[in-house]
Order: structure tokens, then C-alpha cells, then sequence
């Protein structure tokens, strides 16, 4: 006999149904029966599953963290060189702009200006003021 046309007999299907049945009863039975004589089996069962799930989690976290790494590193080195051409253009403009003030003649005009302005006179603290006679 042929296994497909052994499948299409219905009391083959039940067989088979009900075999696999009876082997996960048996299978439940005896996880059950070591859980009941040894109660720390079951804890520890727990705690590596939850130490599985821990450990997908802190991997999942570690995936995140160096996608937002990666990205605020992108963002740091674009900003970094963002104002780079606003600075260059404002020294050149400062350059062009304080040319002309550092030439000699206008060095020179500043010192006659600072020599020809009458220097005021401090009054010393000593001295009586003029008005109490």
C-alpha cells in the first residue's frame, strides 16, 4: 500500500490522532511528575527563560542604542562643519573691514589726535575745593 492511500482510510486518521494524544499526555505527565518531586527544577526552568528573554531584550536595547548612536554621531559631525563657511565669511569680512584701519597714515592720525586733545585735570583729594574760600 501506498502511504497517501493508507492516509484517505478515516479510521487510519483516528488512529494516528489519537496516538499522538496519548504521546503528549505522556510527555506532560512526566514533566509533571519531575516538577512535583523536585520544586527548584520548575524556578530554575523559569529563570533560565527569563534570563533568555533578558538577554533578547538587553540585544534588542544594544541594537538601539548604536542606531541612535550612529545617527546622533551623524548629526554631531554635520553640525561640526555647519557654521565652518559663516566663520570663514565673516573674517574675511572683518579682514576687509579692519584693512584700511591698520594702515599707517590712519596709525598716525590717531596719535596727533590723542596728543592734541587737552589731557582733563584730575582734582587731588588733598586740595580744599575753591568755593570755601
Amino acid at each position: 500500500m501506498d502511504a497517501l492511500t493508507l492516509l484517505q482510510d478515516p479510521l487510519v486518521v483516528v488512529g494516528l490522532a489519537i496516538a499522538i494524544f496519548v504521546m503528549r499526555v505522556i510527555i506532560l505527565a512526566k514533566r509533571l511528575k519531575s516538577a512535583a518531586a523536585n520544586p527548584t527544577l520548575a524556578d530554575v526552568r523559569a529563570l533560565a527563560e527569563a534570563k533568555k528573554s533578558l538577554d533578547k531584550h538587553k540585544e534588542s536595547l544594544r541594537n538601539a542604542r548604536g542606531t541612535m548612536t550612529g545617527s546622533l554621531e551623524g548629526a554631531r559631525d554635520t553640525l561640526r562643519h555647519y557654521r565652518a563657511p559663516l566663520d570663514r565669511a565673516r573674517a574675511e569680512k572683518r579682514e576687509a573691514i579692519s584693512g584700511p584701519l591698520k594702515h599707517e597714515a590712519f596709525e598716525e592720525a590717531k596719535r596727533l589726535y590723542r596728543s592734541a586733545r587737552p589731557k582733563p585735570k584730575r582734582a587731588s583729594s588733598r586740595e580744599a575745593p575753591d568755593d570755601l574760600g
